[in-house]
């Protein structure tokens, strides 16, 4: 007999067109018969114990029977598989979104399918039943009944694939509040005398915990009882919508009180909280958040965790957007990235491409903060520029001041979208880059910046009074984004000596296919600096003709 990984279920998507790595465990050596439909497509020899074995390709193909030996596996479709994977904003639920509820309640394709990776963070949680979710380790159609739970990036993606006419299969593997470390191999991580910060810092950390049996019942108490997944209600008033830090900071100071913790518990986790007694008092909402050595950021865990479930797993490319957690090591984010990149190209045997996000603008977000933004965003620009394969998304033009999560998750999909049309599925015409500068000019008093992708440039009014529905009242003048001659996120110094907007003899415009800055001391300057989305929040609003914003850039001029 055979037992194949969690995975391998009914209803499973297989990628087409590529030999189908199967993964399980043999309780014998044996040879077992592969089938389709019936017919006999090959055999593979397995021995004792673990076993891999290669399935032939197979082209798109819907609610197909597949047999390996006597294992039989019904309603499988055979299309186009992709990974989704990052922390919150690739994890973001479809219902959150923008326009959630309408998509959720038309959502109506069972030929788009995803897998959700269990989020657990050390051996045994899953059989103990922590924090067990009902989307969890479970192929999914994408119907009303589990579309609301499904990640948002992904799907609208998968919605856009899906129009080429095969299935649609999506790999769910990600976990909120996750830096790129623990997604690779601890190993390589090791191996790295820069990247040894990440094992450093976090062994620092649990070094620190002086009870460490305390630790462990709080961590227990919180993956058991008060899962963000299984307590609605803190889920739900994040992600749904935008608060002042004020206000936001007060409802979750409510819904993180013992009093709160202790009734989640009770209503939600009742067995198991039977099963380890009353929650102690005392409790603080720091110590349910302590880092110890169960952690998910762990360096190398999820790797191990989650990671290896799906391993090998054949697809064709995977969706990433991450990079959030990473703040704190930004001057070292294109090293890590490129070497997570490299860990799992490594594990599946295949230069898997890469098509990734760059971070949205954001001022605070409840303990979270953007100074630090603008290096990691230009070190995840330096990723899709060094290492083949990779490609980046620009969504300049969707951030949030004061939420670390764009709520516009379609614009995201369509881009990731857009990339894998050109560069994956082999329509080069289809203009997928956004506009990156090139060139810098000087004529007189005009300082003109050309764009790499920059086809039908334009610039779209917006209102500079206020940002997201909050008036710059309400903005914290730190977050208030830099204005120049009507365009936001747009800097310039002459000489050292900065541009203000107050400045009435600054213009901006685009004309042929540039940004066009007139200052009358330009023509003297004999160095020119500009920066462009280079803020921790801003809001991009010049385009190419395909939609897309410009990237943030740094540019210098010298006579």
């Amino acid at each position: 007999m055979i037992y194949l990984d969690r995975v391998y279920q009914d209803g499973m998507v297989l990628q087409r067109q590529k030999p189908i790595l199967f993964r399980g465990i043999s309780d014998r050596a044996q040879s077992l018969t592969l089938r389709v439909e019936g017919q006999t497509v090959g055999t593979a020899d397995v021995g004792e114990g673990r076993f891999e074995l290669s399935f032939p390709p197979q082209e798109a193909a819907e609610d197909v029977t597949i047999g390996i030996g006597e294992v039989i596996l019904r309603h499988v479709d055979i299309g186009e598989v992709w990974i989704g994977g990052g922390q919150s904003n690739m994890e973001f639920m479809l219902k959150f979104e923008e326009h959630g509820e309408e998509e959720v309640a038309a959502a109506n394709d069972p030929h788009i399918r995803t897998y959700v990776v269990g989020q657990y963070s050390i051996e045994g949680e899953r059989q103990d039943g922590f924090a067990d979710w009902k989307a969890w380790d479970r192929w999914l159609p994408f119907t009303p009944e589990y579309a609301g739970d499904l990640p948002a990036p992904a799907i609208f993606f998968a919605q856009e694939l899906r129009k080429q006419g095969v299935p649609v299969g999506i790999l769910a593997c990600n976990w909120g509040g996750t830096n790129a470390a623990t997604w690779t191999d601890i190993n390589l991580l090791e191996q790295d005398e820069e990247l040894k910060v990440y094992i450093e810092d976090f062994d620092g950390i649990v070094a620190g915990i002086k009870d460490m049996d305390r630790y462990q019942m709080l961590n227990r108490i919180s993956r058991m009882g008060t899962n963000m997944k299984t307590s609605s209600a803190p889920m739900d008033f994040i992600m749904k919508s935008t608060y002042h830090p004020d206000d936001l900071a007060k409802a979750m100071a409510s819904f993180m009180s013992p009093d709160a913790v202790s009734n989640a518990t009770n209503e939600e986790g009742k067995e198991q909280a039977t099963a380890m007694g009353e929650l102690p008092g005392g409790i603080t909402p720091e110590e349910m958040m302590m880092i110890g050595p169960n952690d998910k950021n762990a360096p190398g865990r999820l790797y191990e965790t989650m990671l290896q479930e799906i391993k090998g797993y054949t697809v064709r490319g995977v969706l990433w957007y991450q990079g959030e957690s990473d703040v704190d090591h930004a001057d070292i984010y294109d090293r890590l990235f490129s070497t997570m990149i490299g860990c799992w190209r490594r594990d599946w045997g295949e230069e898997l491409p890469f098509l990734f996000v760059q971070l949205a603008p954001y001022g605070v977000w409840m303990m979270n903060t953007s100074e630090k933004y603008p290096m990691l965003r230009e070190n995840q620009e330096k990723v899709a520029h060094t290492v083949p394969g990779v490609y980046m998304a620009s969504i300049s033009d969707i951030g949030n001041v004061y939420d670390i999560h764009p709520k516009q998750k379609k614009a995201v999909g369509h881009r990731l979208w857009l990339l894998a049309q050109k560069y994956i599925y082999g329509e080069p015409e289809v203009e997928a880059d956004a506009p990156e500068a090139a060139d810098v000019t000087v004529e007189q008093d005009q300082i003109r910046i050309s764009f790499v992708n920059g086809q039908g440039l334009h610039m779209d009014e917006i209102d500079l009074t206020s940002y997201n529905g909050f008036p710059l009242e309400r903005i914290s003048e730190d977050l208030r984004p830099p204005v120049l001659a009507g365009v936001c996120g747009l800097q310039v110094w002459l000489d050292g000596v900065q541009l203000m907007d107050e400045s009435s003899d600054v213009r901006c415009e685009v004309k042929q296919d540039q940004l066009v800055i007139t200052a009358p001391k330009a023509a003297a300057a004999k160095e020119i600096r500009i920066a462009f989305a280079r803020t921790g929040f801003y809001k991009v609003h010049i385009f190419n003709r395909a939609g897309l914003p410009v990237k943030p850039f740094e540019k210098l001029w010298t006579r």
